[in-house]
């Protein structure tokens, strides 16, 4: 499964303002649900979860317009917090690794997930190990390693 940042985000490069534009949806969903009353934002990740663990069109793409914000604010706080610098394709290519694990024997991390936590919480964690077993390894360039988390 080979996966290309503009595969997974129909975009060439990850900017601010485009993660910027996407949480800033996500915020206004959020407090639109919380009006609401009857919905929460676990809710409309959980489904948007269903969604990917059954395969429904456009879900991938959903979870990674949704998700990746997340999954790079993970990676820049893992490599400073572990004093690693990256350049902006390095930083593209663990981004790509992860969605990739995270896809990885049909959604097996995700399938993983319990309820236990919100779903921002439990990706947290695992985009976490996952790009600290990519540095020790450091595999997040063109390098292979098997998806063991």
């Amino acid at each position: 499964m080979g996966y290309s940042v503009a595969a997974l985000s129909k975009k060439q490069e990850f900017s601010l303002d485009e993660i910027g534009k996407n949480l800033y949806i996500y915020a206004l969903l959020y407090h639109i649900t919380i009006l609401m009353g009857n919905l929460s934002i676990n809710h409309l990740d959980t489904t948007l979860l269903d969604r990917c663990l059954t395969r429904q069109d456009r879900a991938w793409e959903d979870f990674v317009d949704r998700f990746l914000g997340l999954v790079l604010h993970v990676i820049d706080h893992t490599v400073s917090k572990r004093e690693v610098r990256l350049r902006m394709e390095e930083r593209n290519a663990l981004c790509e690794r992860v969605f990739a694990a995270l896809g990885h024997d049909q959604f097996r991390l995700l399938r993983e997930f319990k309820s236990r936590s919100s779903l921002t919480t439990y990706l947290s964690v695992v985009v976490r190990r996952v790009v600290i077993r990519l540095l020790l390894n450091q595999s997040y360039g063109s390098a292979q390693v098997a998806f063991d988390y």
